[in-house]
């Protein structure tokens, strides 16, 4: 997951997407939906040759460590 990807899901409300899984490309949401692999496969069809970063989004407050 790039930088600006990760910057992405952790800095916009994507509450909306709760207990969802996700896939971000270009700090958007491609695609949401119940699985994993229903999720790439959409994202696939919407950006062909593409790889986007794949997450779960939490149903309630979670913390995020990271290094320096």
């Amino acid at each position: 997951m790039s930088d600006k990807t990760y910057e992405f899901y952790l800095t916009h409300d994507l509450a909306q997407y709760a207990g969802k899984w996700v896939a971000l490309l270009d700090e958007q949401v491609l695609a949401s939906g119940d699985t994993a692999t229903q999720v790439l496969a959409v994202a696939a069809q919407k950006a062909p040759g593409r790889t986007p970063a794949l997450a779960k989004v939490p149903t309630g407050e979670v913390l995020v460590l990271c290094r320096p």
